[in-house]
């Protein structure tokens, strides 16, 4: 069940007629949105680590973090990193 909502997030149509096309009750895709959200959630505050491998870098690189929270949700960090 967890694919439906994947498949939800990425179709861009609202919960009532993804499940009308998928022939799915409603409580039902609800039931297991919540568990999906359990399960992929990053913490309890809503913060999330992030780790950047050092052998990937070079002396001077320009770069950018995207963080995708939701489907219309991101954010772009543009970046000048300098190892010395």
């Amino acid at each position: 069940m967890f694919s439906l909502v994947t498949k939800w997030q990425d179709s861009g149509i609202n919960q009532r007629d993804f499940c009308d096309r998928h022939d799915l009750s409603i409580y039902t895709f609800h039931y297991w949105l919540r568990r999906y959200k359990q399960e992929y959630s990053s913490s309890e505050n809503g913060f999330m680590a992030v780790e950047v491998n050092p052998e990937k870098l070079t002396t001077h690189k320009y770069g950018y973090v995207q963080i995708i929270i939701h489907y219309y949700v991101f954010f772009k960090i543009i970046t000048y990193i300098c190892i010395k």
